[in-house]
């Protein structure tokens, strides 16, 4: 892999992990760092060992583990790591975790 092209792939990994609260599509990556859809999906997984959506749903997930478990409410916790709908969120963290957000709560 050419050396652009791991930059490429690394300005994705960071909007990742500091844009995760909008809604980041593959269109919107690729137009971000000039890179067309096999190769950001190819590269990214051959770099990172997961696809960019799934590092973004990890990123978000455990964002929203740390601040329910800091007390914060679910429908509030599911705005700030980019899901507009609470129950869209419990369902996603339902999947990743294998309990509820509202069990996380100390």
């Amino acid at each position: 892999m050419a050396s652009h092209e791991v930059n490429r792939l690394e300005q994705v990994r960071m909007i990742l992990l500091t844009q995760y609260q909008q809604p980041l599509t593959e269109n919107y990556l690729c137009l971000k760092v000039g890179l067309n859809k096999t190769k950001l999906k190819n590269g990214f997984t051959k770099l990172y060992n997961i696809s960019p959506s799934q590092m973004l749903l990890a990123i978000r997930m455990h964002k929203a583990h740390l601040l329910l478990e800091s007390g914060m409410q679910v429908t509030k916790t599911a705005w700030l790591v980019g899901y507009p709908y609470a129950n869209n969120f419990s369902v996603a963290f339902s999947r990743y975790f294998g309990y509820p957000p509202n069990s996380v709560f100390k």
